[in-house]
């Protein structure tokens, strides 16, 4: 059972892209695009914008906090590895640390949509969680939880 963690672990740390990597710089038009359409569509006004722009900011911190802690994570898998005996408990630990990590995550990104919630309106948020809308704020990352381009 151990073992099968260990597996487990070492495969998601290094063979499936993290749904929260920063996306590249170039996609920054395609973002900032998307924002608009999005905020377009659900018809908000003025002061909904600025406040969403300043939760999607502080998301985006998050979201970067996190990306650190799972690449120096990635790191110590990557060194116990490489080295000729493993401590198989080490690997077991970091393990552990990523599945706290994604839990803490996911934590905050449904109390980021939490606090979306209460600053739209009833219709406004039912129509962003349309599947439509949803999974337009994905930015076309592999198992981004907001749908990818090959799923629209």
């Amino acid at each position: 059972m151990v073992n099968r963690i260990v597996v487990f672990s070492i495969f998601i740390a290094f063979f499936i892209p993290f749904s929260t990597m920063a996306a590249p710089d170039s996609t920054n038009a395609v973002q900032k695009e998307k924002v608009k359409k999005i905020f377009d569509d659900l018809g908000l006004n003025a002061d909904q914008k600025a406040k969403l722009k300043d939760l999607r900011t502080e998301m985006q911190t998050m979201r970067k906090e996190h990306n650190e802690k799972m690449k120096a994570l990635r790191e110590k898998i990557k060194d116990e590895i490489l080295k000729d005996s493993p401590n198989k408990s080490a690997l077991n630990g970091f393990a552990k640390d990523i599945g706290n990590l994604r839990a803490v995550m996911a934590q905050k990104e449904y109390e980021h949509l939490l606090k979306v919630k209460l600053l739209l309106t009833p219709e406004q948020f039912k129509k962003l969680l349309s599947k439509e809308l949803w999974q337009g704020m994905g930015d076309g990352r592999e198992n981004h939880h907001w749908g990818t381009d090959k799923e629209r």
